[in-house]
């Protein structure tokens, strides 16, 4: 029940951007979003890509006892936040 509810919050989150970004009436509003703005939400996207392609695709633990889904996960995850860090 965890997992739909983080992965459902996130995907509204992606389709509700998306929406805002088609009916604004003066033009995209991500185009007046910063780079820590936008890197943020790319995470967010990948992220839960990385989930779903995790969800779809199981296999046997690998690395200590965690699915290499699993493992891109936290090493996105860590990459981003550094990433973000220096976007500051």
């Amino acid at each position: 029940m965890a997992i739909s509810d983080i992965l459902g919050t996130n995907l509204l989150n992606v389709c509700l951007v998306f929406l805002v970004d088609v009916l604004s009436p003066e033009g995209p509003p991500l185009d007046g979003a910063g780079a820590f703005a936008t890197f943020g939400a790319l995470l967010g996207i990948i992220l839960t890509a990385l989930f779903l392609s995790g969800l779809a695709e199981r296999r046997d633990r690998a690395v200590f006892g965690m699915g290499y889904d699993s493992v891109a996960v936290l090493v996105a995850y860590l990459v981003g936040l550094v990433l973000l860090f220096n976007l500051r």
